[in-house]
Formats: C-alpha cells, sequence, structure tokens
C-alpha cells in the first residue's frame, strides 16, 4: 500500500481510532499489543508441551521411512508423501518412534486413515 494512502480505521471492533496504511495488521497501538496478548496466550494453550513430532529426530526418522518406502503401502499407487502412526499415539514418547507402528501413506490415504480412526474412537 502507498505509504500516501490516508489512515484506515482500526480493525478492532468499534475502535474510533484511525491506523496509518504503512501498519501492518491494520490494527492501532492499543489493539496490536492486545492482539499479540490473546494470540500468545491461545499458543501456550494449543501447544503440546513436548510433542516429539516437533524434534530432529523425528524428522530425521520421518525422512528415512520415506526414502525406504516411497510407495504408499495403503494404495501401492502414489507417492508416500506422510508417516503415519497407527493407532494413534504420535505425541507419545513411548509410541512415536515404535517403527512397527508407522506406515509410509499418501496424502489421500492418511486423510482416509485418521477419519477411521477419529470413528472408531
Amino acid at each position: 500500500m502507498s505509504p500516501w494512502a490516508p489512515a484506515r480505521a482500526c480493525r478492532a471492533p468499534l475502535c474510533p481510532n484511525r491506523v496509518p496504511s504503512t501498519v501492518k495488521g491494520g490494527y492501532c497501538p492499543v489493539h496490536s499489543k492486545q492482539k499479540g496478548a490473546a494470540a500468545a496466550a491461545y499458543n501456550r494453550e494449543k501447544r503440546v508441551p513436548h510433542d516429539p513430532r516437533n524434534t530432529a529426530r523425528w524428522q530425521r526418522w520421518r525422512a528415512q521411512i520415506l526414502r525406504e518406502r516411497p510407495v504408499c503401502e495403503r494404495c501401492n499407487d502414489a507417492l508416500s508423501t506422510t508417516v503415519h502412526h497407527q493407532g494413534g499415539g504420535g505425541t507419545d514418547p513411548a509410541l512415536c518412534f515404535d517403527l512397527s507402528r508407522l506406515v509410509a501413506l499418501c496424502s489421500s490415504c492418511h486423510a482416509k486413515a485418521e477419519a477411521e480412526e477419529r470413528k472408531s474412537v
């Protein structure tokens, strides 16, 4: 947006403040702080504290499995893009690295497997 563009209204509902067009996000200084604090609180609540899938170890395992099993193990037709934890347990460190529970799937088969597991629970 042009720096010469007129100021616009703050994106917060019912806020009377005007925001220069060069401000990213479109919130006035008062609401940009509130928005940032709310987003940080939301992220803290939703984050799994020690999710093993966020580690370098898991990324190495995932890459190795996809190299060793390049074709989807369910349809045997498409390239595998996802490593699926059969029976869940992807966030449990004890189950996350159990090779007997890991299956290389294409994205469509992975979506089907996830849906089937959600139905069975």
